[in-house]
């Protein structure tokens, strides 16, 4: 019987074609100026042109102290191919 190809990715890194992308996350961490806690919503936030594997940053602002401060990121995507389930049509 023969056995059917796995898959394979293209490449390290990849930019998606679109230049947000809204993700249902709340990151939440500690200002590291005051120490007051801030948050980034993703949904309202999102990420500006996201490049898949590739470090990058999402930038916070503290109302509490005015200033900014940011944390690396990297967005990984997952896919699950069941080659078990291959039919005809």
């Amino acid at each position: 019987m023969h056995k059917p190809k796995q898959f394979r990715v293209k490449g390290e890194d990849f930019e998606i074609a679109s230049k947000r992308l809204y993700l249902p996350i709340i990151i939440e961490l500690i200002c590291p100026h005051c120490g007051e806690k801030i948050t980034s919503d993703l949904e309202s936030d999102y990420l500006s042109y996201p490049v898949i594997n590739h470090t990058e940053q999402i930038h916070f602002y503290c109302n509490e102290c005015d200033n900014e401060s940011e944390i690396d990121y990297k967005l990984r995507v997952s896919l699950d191919v069941d080659m078990g389930s291959i039919r005809k049509l």
